[in-house]
Parts: structure tokens; sequence; C-alpha cells
């Protein structure tokens, strides 16, 4: 009786807690259902949603239908209507893992597009119209480990736009990809790094023609010439049988353009006249302004210096005292005794 009961006791207890595995794993399955928008009556601890093979949009509405599902750890968008990616239309799924939006019209990815896909893994946008990418729009991807872009129309990717520390595998067949200098950064990033390059035989150039067909990662491209400002390959040279008529109209044409050239750098009527007659102005005005403010100065320095005339010695003591003249025998004359001289011989 014990054992029954013990037994019964495990039974229930296992199947209570399958109970709420399975509750707490909601999976919504709504492929090929004909729908043009995100459901907005799914239940809230929805993990794994499948709206693949169905007509849906990407609209504000739907955006704020599809961030209420904030468990979600996988979603497929496969195969409907989705023609851009607007910006922060995943940012409240930061515990989704698998995005699946191939096989959609998409011709435009924000930069923003993916912000909050934190914990994503596992990105499939292939087989999209996606024609150019922006360089950070994968940089919130921090535990990227997948992605592909198979089937698109890119024929580069800019420098930057695979910096994912965690990326392991990426595909990329299936475009026209230009094997010129643009596509060298992600050659040395691939072969640089350990990521795979899924079906790599099929990832080929598609120009220039003379690279058709071959692989991105094998193909030669000329490091030198792109270190040095280039940022394509040497056209290839054009087939030597050509018609007269097209020789003729060629050149004419270039003939055409080298005279429109050399018109346009001759000076125009008497510009040059003009120029001169500014300069001119130009200084002669400069003068007038600098002699206009040293005059002063000038003026003040000149009528400082006033001519004077030289002051005449004194003349000797002597000379004005009458003692010496040139016509005198060195004697002194005693006007006292020439007077009593006179007296005398008067009387006598």
């Amino acid at each position: 009786m014990m054992m029954a009961a013990c037994y019964l006791l495990l039974v229930w207890t296992a199947s209570f807690f399958l109970a709420s595995g399975f509750a707490n794993d909601e999976i919504g399955d709504y492929r090929n259902r004909n729908l043009t928008a995100i459901p907005p009556d799914l239940p809230l601890n929805t993990t794994k949603l499948i709206l693949s093979y169905n007509k849906i949009d990407i609209h504000p509405k739907s955006i704020g239908e599809l961030n209420k599902y904030t468990n979600l750890s996988e979603l497929y968008l496969n195969h409907n209507n989705i023609s851009d990616l607007p910006g922060h239309m995943f940012h409240n799924l930061s515990k989704l893992k698998v995005l699946d939006i191939a096989n959609n019209i998409i011709s435009r990815i924000e930069p923003k597009a993916f912000k909050g896909l934190g914990s994503l893994q596992d990105l499939y946008l292939c087989h999209n119209q996606i024609n150019t990418l922006h360089p950070e729009v994968f940089a919130n991807l921090s535990s990227l480990k997948n992605l592909t872009l198979c089937g698109n129309k890119l024929r580069t990717l800019k420098e930057g736009t695979l910096n994912l520390f965690r990326l392991k595998s990426i595909n990329l067949q299936d475009n026209p990809w230009n094997c010129t200098c643009k596509l060298l950064s992600l050659q040395k990033r691939v072969k640089d790094t350990n990521i795979t390059l899924a079906n790599y035989n099929k990832t080929t150039c598609e120009s220039p023609i003379e690279l058709k067909g071959q692989c991105i990662l094998t193909v030669l491209i000329n490091g030198t010439q792109c270190s040095a400002g280039s940022t394509t390959t040497k056209a290839p040279q054009p087939s030597t049988i050509q018609s007269k008529g097209n020789t003729s109209r060629a050149m004419s044409s270039v003939i055409n353009r080298t005279q429109t050239k050399v018109q346009d750098s001759q000076p125009i009527g008497s510009s040059w006249h003009f120029l001169l007659g500014v300069i001119v102005a130009v200084l002669s005005t400069s003068m007038l302004i600098v002699c206009a403010v040293k005059c002063p100065a000038w003026y003040k320095m000149f009528f400082s210096y006033q001519h004077q005339r030289l002051r005449e010695e004194a003349p000797n003591t002597l000379e004005s005292m009458g003692k010496f003249t040139d016509d005198e025998d060195g004697f002194i004359e005693d006007r006292y005794i020439d007077a009593v001289e006179c007296n005398d011989s008067r009387e006598n």
C-alpha cells in the first residue's frame, strides 16, 4: 500500500513538472495562415514563434506587437513581405537567439535595426534584395555566431562590417561580388580569423570580367595598388577590333573635351587688369594710412630741433683793458707827466 502511494506521488510530481515545463515553453506556430501583421493575442510566455509563409510587412504597430513577447528565444519571419528593417525593431527581445528573416524583399536595413539583440546567435538574411550594409549594422550583436547573407545583391562589404569577435560562420554565396580593393578588407578579415566561409566554392567574383568565377578568398587582389589609394583594379583593355566610325567619334570627343578644358583655363576678359588695379589701390591706401599715423611724430621730431647761433668766447682781459695793442712798444703811457711838462713849457 505504501509502495503504491509513493508511486502515485512520483507520477503526479513528474506530470506537474512536465506540465510546468510545457507551459513555460509555449510554441506559437502560425505558418501559412495568410497573416498580414503580427498576431496581437499570443500568450506572453511564448518562446518560439513561427510566422513563416504569410504576407506580413513591418510597420510601427507590428513593432509594438512584436516587442510584447519578451520571452522569445526563436523568431521565424521567413517567406513574408518585409521590405525594410527600421531602427529598434527588436529592441525588447533580449532573450532572442535565433532570427530568421530570409526570403523576403528586404532592401534597406537601418544601422540600429538589431539593437537590443545581445543574445542573438543565428541570423538569417539570405535571399533578399540587400545591396549595401552600414558598417555598424551588426555592431550590437555581440553573441552572433552564424550569419547568412547569401542570395542578395551585395557587391562589397565596408570595412568594419564583420568585426564580430564570436562570429564563426558566414555564408556569402550567390552575390555579385566586385573583387576590387574594396573587397580586400573582407578577404583579410576571413583569412586572419577563424571564420568559416560556407560554400566558398560558390562564393565567386562577378566583376571585373577577368576575375569572374574565381573564389573571393583565392582571387589575387593587388594590395600594393590598393595601399597607394586606388579603389579599383585595372580595367581590362578594350578589344582592338573596332569600327573606324567609333574610333573617330571617340577621338573627336576627346579633342572636344581637351579644347573645353583649355578654354576654361584661360582668363576671362580683362579680369587681371581689375585685379592689378585693386592691388595698387590697396597698397596706396595703406601707405596713406601709415603716413597719416606717422606724420605727427615726424612733425614733432623735426620742429624740436631749433637752429641757434653759437656763443662767442669772451675777449682776452688784457686786450679789453687796452693795455696791449699792435702799435704799442711795450711802454705804459703816463698822462699826468705829459700834462706837467706842457704847463712848464708854457711858463717858460
